[in-house]
């Protein structure tokens, strides 16, 4: 999940990882259900609500930014956990 700015609204996550400029990529889209493999920007508790960053992680959610989702393993930055998508937005 890339976002430019923490305002933005994803649609989906990145399956697997950019090689040589390429832009073609799977992406799982939030709306289609069931868990993803996300990771973590910092120290998230389990079953927090998470937004994205631009450096493609997320972070707990705070402010009015959109939550693409909630995680189901507490973990720390760089960790790689599994998350519920959710399509929600705001808080």
């Amino acid at each position: 999940m890339l976002a430019a700015a923490t305002t933005d609204h994803p649609i989906g996550v990145c399956q697997s990882k950019l090689h040589d400029g390429s832009l073609d990529v799977p992406v799982r889209l939030l709306n289609a259900g069931g868990t993803v493999k996300i990771t973590l920007g910092g120290t998230v508790a389990l079953g927090a609500a998470v937004m994205p960053t631009t450096a493609g992680k997320v972070l707990t959610h705070s402010g009015s930014t959109r939550v693409v989702g909630r995680v189901l393993q507490a973990g720390v930055a760089n960790d790689v956990v599994e998350m519920y998508a959710s399509e929600a937005g705001g808080t």
